[in-house]
């Protein structure tokens, strides 16, 4: 008797399990297009705040001639897991913005990766160093080595755009 209530139980669990199963796989095919229709409007907002125009950076960067900007995407390991950001080079090689697009760091330490920071917005001030945060070491460090690997990389390999009228041989 009571190896036939533990068999019910196990299959009872079972059903249960299959159902939330069958559930959730509904609810992510249900709201997957929202989900990436949201994540590319938040791109779109970052590469605004970054540019001044609405677009996403395909592959890994995007040329804008008409703002003297290059902007390169790229990823690095943070605490957490990835964090994905974007980084304007102005034409001269120097950064002109970061934005951070998606991260799975600690919600509070991760405050520093908000547009708003006043710690992200340092990348753009000159050549001034940016140092790694108390609380937030491992998430920082890794944004300022993801950050510096792909200035290195932008250096190596700069997208230049073409003369402008003025600046065409006659």
């Amino acid at each position: 008797m009571k190896a036939r209530q533990a068999l019910q139980g196990v299959f009872v669990t079972a059903a249960l399990m299959a159902a939330a199963g069958a559930v959730l796989a509904a609810v992510q095919q249900l709201t997957e297009e929202r989900v990436r229709a949201n994540a590319l409007a938040a791109e779109r907002q970052v590469v605004r705040e970054l540019a001044g125009v609405a677009a996403t950076v395909p592959d890994d960067s995007l040329l804008l001639c008409e703002r003297d900007l290059v902007l390169r995407r790229d990823t690095t390991r943070g605490y957490g897991g990835e964090v994905d950001y974007i980084v304007a080079f102005a034409q001269d090689g120097r950064i002109a913005g970061v934005r951070v697009l998606h991260h799975a760091e600690t919600p509070g330490f991760a405050d520093i990766l908000l547009p708003q920071s006043d710690w992200l917005a340092g990348f753009g001030v000159g050549e001034a160093e940016v140092h790694a945060v108390t609380g937030a070491t491992i998430t920082s460090r890794a944004v300022i080595d993801g950050v510096t690997a792909t200035r290195r990389r932008h250096v190596e390999a700069p997208s230049a755009c073409p003369p402008g009228p003025s600046e065409a041989a006659p």
